[in-house]
């Protein structure tokens, strides 16, 4: 067994704010009144764990990889290795939870340490979580939070090397710098440990998996429709499986469970047998099934995405997949194929309309498996997105990639996923990369010479967008990056972006496969790599594609603009020689565009429209209010310190609020949240850590009633009377600047000492609002710097 991840770090670094709470006794044994009684682990140990540490301590991104959404994370502990550390260039092995491991010591064969075994630690007797909670601490101190690599640092650490770092870093005794546990819930943990840190009980855990009768037919039918072996239903099951294998699965019954998808030994009505397979296309070595799992674990709403396989989403997939003429005979296709990865190779039988309807069926969650998932996170791929952007979608009726399949066949060398290149004799790293990006911009111009050769001189109108087919659509997307993480949304928010993309079939396939299917956590560096490069590619292939729609004369001068002056000649871009089909009434054919489609082209059902935050060209922000009541007046007052008017988010780069949520208390109808969302502009984003090429004068801000993702890295409270202040604190320059004071007196940091009970305000909140996909709100970016 590998030594301790660290002996003090471990859980103050690794358990969210679970450090002894004022006037805790610094013993190593409980109060005698906490082991008096025996504490129920789920109904009174768990619900702390949730509501304190799972905000940082859940999935990939958990330090030391310590998992605390379940007592299965609990009782595996913690690893000397951290899953999401940028710097890491050796790919590691795989750790998920029920998946990996199955028995505790299965966990310590592959190097997790115990945090609540007795004698586990330092040679002590008591648990080393008991250790840990119950050691006297320093003066509080609150300084920046751990970065990723410091995390990943203090992890690898050895019980030697803590005492001196916690005396370089001793806000690092609290993860984030947080506030101690307030004491009941600290005596609950330690009377926990002391009674022997036992588990939930078999009814406790038999409860907790057990599949309420409500889903139990739909289970059946999709497990029934997903196991049939004739080769049609087997490489339907198998497309399902590779795009949506990240989501938890919901059947809209009316329950509160969620499933995981997953390739299991056992066939429906026995105990689901995962298979460890890191990617989805591995081969799963024999006789497979898909089963759905019930799951359990607490989780960070930032890492889960829902998607929903209710109502008639089974009927729309056999009418998709089974019913029409495929354009092969079906037969099976082998994991041991090198082509495997490549799902135009693998799945060129089905019908590009097919696999493209699926996709636009689900466009939300699938994107956000995309875009909140582990590959787009700093080191990765987040860096090469903007702060905002909307994305349009191509109708399939218009889209000659499924008008013309036999250009996707003889593309499909090119459509590969990212594999990390092997530089040839001769080459460098660097090389390989950039020969990387020149195969994926080969595909590119392909592409745009088709569609010249097509349309010769007509162009394509608006017709070609996709409209969405009913309310559950959602034809346009936002995308907004934050501080370390991104967010997807249905609808077009905030005003109007730098950047729009437009998406049709083979670019969202290789999206997917770049941000999710190809890509795992536990990847080494030159994989990161290239799928930055490769995503950096096709980013700027869905910019193209969306100048395309707009005049010959300007696609370039946005380019340009887009990009902050640089050589145009160092981008992938391939826009077409077609003329634009749509006559612009003026210059802004950007603004018109987007304004024609919002206001006449979707469909009502489609509930697309723009939020208060839009402006339309001459619009200014509203003036504000001599006083403020309601919601409404709030919002109208905090929109009156967006662009264009002068404030600290033009005349500074403020990288500490990218998302900030606004307590508001004393309002008409009760205390509400607004997220206060900035919107960084980025002359580069193509060149690998240039963030000092942002161009703070042309921020944006937006301002929305309830949240806005889950990852905020500050919160606010605001009273309503104090509105006029915060509003003048907020247009000072230095207004967010870290330890600015204008903005201090509303500010909620890390040693206030109401901090956990203003979290738990925001996080009730957030439960009633955002009923799904559900979690907690996550700490995991609070106080960091924006990237």
């Amino acid at each position: 067994m590998h030594g301790l991840c660290s002996l003090l770090l471990l859980v103050c670094l690794a358990l969210a704010g679970c450090t002894a709470g004022p006037g805790a006794k610094t013993s190593g044994s409980a109060p005698a009144s906490s082991v008096a009684r025996e504490i129920d682990y789920q109904r009174e140990v768990q619900p702390i764990l949730s509501r304190r540490c799972v905000a940082c301590h859940s999935g990939p991104a958990a330090p030391c990889q310590l998992n605390l959404g379940s007592f299965e994370g609990l009782q595996r502990g913690g690893s000397r290795q951290t899953a999401l550390d940028p710097r890491r260039q050796e790919e590691i092995e795989p750790a998920r939870l029920l998946i990996d491991g199955q028995s505790v010591d299965e966990w310590r064969e592959k190097g997790f340490a115990s945090v609540i075994d007795s004698g586990a630690g330092a040679g002590q007797e008591e648990p080393l979580l008991e250790q840990l909670l119950t050691r006297k601490a320093p003066p509080f101190a609150v300084g920046a939070p751990a970065s990723p690599g410091e995390e990943a640092d203090a992890c690898a650490l050895g019980s030697d090397g803590m005492a001196a770092f916690l005396a370089a870093h001793p806000d690092h005794r609290m993860p984030l710098g947080l506030p101690a546990l307030p004491e009941e819930e600290h005596r609950t943990i330690v009377g926990w440990l002391a009674a022997g840190a036992r588990g939930p009980g078999s009814e406790s855990a038999a409860e907790l998996t057990a599949i309420p009768s409500r889903d139990m037919s739909s289970i059946g039918a999709w497990e029934d429709f997903l196991n049939r072996q004739d080769p049609k239903h087997v490489m339907t099951a198998r497309y399902i499986f590779e795009h949506v294998f990240p989501a938890r699965v919901t059947f809209t019954t009316g329950t509160d469970a969620l499933y995981e998808l997953i390739r299991s030994r056992t066939a429906p009505g026995e105990p689901v047998v995962p298979i460890p397979t890191v990617l989805p296309y591995d081969d799963p070595g024999g006789l497979f099934f898909y089963r759905f799992r019930r799951t359990t674990e607490v989780v960070a709403a930032s890492g889960r995405v829902v998607i929903d396989f209710g109502g008639e989403r089974l009927r729309r997939v056999h009418e998709l997949f089974i019913r029409p003429d495929w354009l092969m005979p079906p037969h099976r296709v082998g994991y041991a194929s090198r082509f495997a990865a490549n799902p135009f190779t693998t799945f060129e039988q089905i019908p590009p309309e097919s696999r493209y309807r699926f996709l636009l069926d689900y466009t939300l969650p699938i994107l956000r498996t995309c875009f909140e998932g582990p590959a787009a996170s700093a080191g990765v791929a987040l860096d090469v997105l903007d702060d905002q952007f909307w994305v349009l979608f191509l109708a399939p009726e218009y889209d000659l990639s499924v008008r013309l399949p036999g250009f996707l066949m003889d593309s499909e060398e090119l459509l590969g996923p990212p594999a990390a290149p092997r530089p040839e004799p001769g080459e460098t790293a660097a090389d390989a990369l950039r020969r990387l990006r020149r195969e994926g911009a080969l595909f590119a111009h392909k592409r745009s010479r088709l569609y010249d050769i097509t349309y010769r001189y007509q162009g394509r109108g608006y017709e070609a967008i996709w409209r969405g087919e009913g309310a559950e659509d959602a034809p346009v997307i936002t995308v907004l990056r934050h501080a370390t993480k991104a967010s997807v949304h249905k609808g077009a928010l905030g005003d109007l972006p730098k950047t729009v993309w437009v998406v049709d079939y083979p670019l969202f396939e290789r999206i997917c496969s770049t941000m999710v299917a190809g890509y795992s956590p536990y990847a080494g560096g030159e994989r990161r790599e290239a799928v930055r490069v490769r995503m950096d590619g096709l980013r700027q292939e869905a910019e193209t594609q969306f100048l395309d729609f707009l005049p010959q004369e300007q696609r370039r001068n946005s380019l340009q603009y887009w990009y902050g002056g640089m050589d145009l000649d160092l981008l992938d871009a391939a826009p077409s020689s077609l003329p634009a089909r749509i006559d612009f009434a003026g210059d802004d054919a950007k603004r018109e565009f987007v304004e024609y489609l919002v206001y006449h082209h979707f469909p009502a059902e489609a509930g697309i429209d723009f939020d208060e935050n839009y402006l339309e060209d001459g619009e200014h922000p509203p003036e504000p209010l001599p006083s403020y009541a309601d919601i409404e007046d709030v919002l109208r007052g905090l929109r009156s310190s967006a662009v264009p008017n002068p404030s600290s988010f033009t005349r500074r780069d403020d990288r500490q609020d990218s998302l900030a949520y606004i307590r508001v208390t004393g309002a008409q109808g009760g205390d509400a949240v607004v997220s206060m969302v900035l919107h960084r502009w980025h002359d580069d984003v193509t060149t690998l850590r240039r963030e000092e090429r942002s161009n703070p004068a042309r921020n944006k801000v937006s301002f929305f009633a309830g949240f806005i993702g889950s990852s905020p890295s500050r919160f606010y409270e605001v009273g309503v009377d104090e509105l006029p202040q915060f509003l003048a604190a907020l247009g000072t320059p230095d207004a967010a600047a870290e330890g600015g004071e204008p903005l201090a007196p509303y500010r909620v940091d890390g040693d206030d000492g109401r901090f956990w009970e203003i979290y738990d305000w925001f996080q009730q909140r957030f439960a009633e609002l955002e009923p799904a996909p559900g979690g907690v709100i996550d700490l995991h970016s609070y106080g960091r710097p924006a990237i």
